[in-house]
């Protein structure tokens, strides 16, 4: 990556890669409602769910719901010491 030097298996994920960067300019995923702009449509996927309040999971433990796995993920460690 011209960027931050790390190397990668192919040049796909070279470039799937090198879109995270806020600097790339390879943004083409754009949110209809806000105009905020993604590198991957799995991330703009991801946003879209803020404006519609979809929050399709849910913390096992408290019932907390979110609307990215990754964050829930997160949130479900503050459990771990409850066990």
């Amino acid at each position: 990556c011209r960027v931050c030097a790390e190397t990668l298996p192919s040049f796909v994920q070279l470039e799937n890669h090198y879109r995270t960067h806020p600097d790339s300019g390879q943004k083409p995923y754009v949110c209809g409602e806000c105009g905020k702009q993604f590198g991957h449509r799995s991330n703009l996927n991801t946003h879209i769910k803020l404006h519609t309040g979809d929050r399709p999971y849910l913390c096992e433990f408290c019932g907390k719901q979110d609307s990215d796995i990754g964050n829930l993920f997160k949130h479900m460690k503050v459990h771990e010491a409850d066990k």
